[in-house]
């Protein structure tokens, strides 16, 4: 899996879907920043987790509302770790 619980993620792929569908997809929810809240029913045997904030789409006359998302559509934002003991030593170059 990608994400853990509580992560904030950005999707960063779409699966493959009609035109009409990925334009509406592309607009409205690649790129987008998303909070990982908790783990959902899987769907198609992938995990999915349900966003902190759903994401209305608009699909020509119709509006539906993301309120999940693949783990392997998203990539988490992580920080790099920091030591648990920080060093102010300035070392001299050699």
């Amino acid at each position: 899996m990608n994400c853990r619980k509580g992560d904030i993620a950005i999707v960063v792929r779409l699966f493959p879907c009609i035109d009409a569908v990925r334009k509406a997809l592309e607009r409205d929810v690649l790129g987008r920043v998303v909070r990982c809240v908790e783990l959902g029913p899987e769907h198609n045997g992938m995990p999915v987790w349900k966003i902190g904030e759903i994401i209305p789409v608009d699909i020509g006359f119709m509006r539906v509302k993301v309120e999940a998302i693949e783990d392997c559509l998203l990539q988490p934002i992580r920080g790099v770790p920091v030591p648990e003991k920080a060093t102010d030593d300035i070392k001299e170059p050699a």
